[in-house]
């Protein structure tokens, strides 16, 4: 049986969805997805596989339907002058007793 090419997958995906530099934007996603699949692996639970990478390109061509005025570069990281959370003492309202 052989495996599906991620990244080849990847790329269609975001050619269909309009992005000019799908083939750099596939490679970055799908490489996050086996970096989080390496370092998650022992946990059963997680899953980032296909089904993941279906999952982030679908959210991906979402907002760059909904937000036409954002760049590639902002659909695929955000918006500049955003901070990503580092842990979980950056989300608000977090905690259990929210």
């Amino acid at each position: 049986m052989m495996a599906a090419d991620y990244q080849s997958i990847a790329e269609v995906s975001l050619l269909s969805c309009g992005f000019a530099h799908a083939r750099a934007l596939a490679a970055r996603v799908v490489g996050v997805m086996a970096h989080c699949q390496t370092m998650l692996h022992p946990h059963h639970h997680y899953d980032f596989g296909m089904r993941a990478v279906k999952t982030v390109l679908a959210a991906t061509s979402r907002l760059r339907t909904s937000l036409p005025e954002w760049s590639e570069t902002e659909v695929a990281s955000g918006p500049e002058g955003v901070k990503a959370p580092s842990g979980p003492d950056d989300f608000e309202g977090s905690s259990p007793s929210s």
